[in-house]
């Protein structure tokens, strides 16, 4: 995990957007390795909450290995009926 913190947007968007190409990149090449990242905003408190976060990472970890969604099935049928 990677933590940014600045005053200056700018300066920190920048900064993760760029590692985050590179990581990806490397993560393509590299079948056991999974990436997954999060950009919370201070503009938007929905983003920010451990729920928002914890979805979005589960999304694509379930999208890069879509064989991992069988250990939770059950619970998303559960959920979604």
């Amino acid at each position: 995990m990677l933590q940014l913190v600045d005053d200056s947007d700018i300066k920190k968007t920048m900064i993760s957007s760029y590692l985050i190409d590179e990581l990806n990149k490397k993560a393509q090449f590299t079948s056991d390795i999974i990436f997954a990242y999060y950009f919370c905003d201070n503009k938007d408190n929905k983003r920010n909450t451990v729920i928002a976060i914890i979805q979005e990472l589960l999304l694509q970890l379930l999208r890069q290995r879509s064989l991992l969604f069988k250990h939770i099935q059950k619970d998303y049928d559960q959920i979604r009926d």
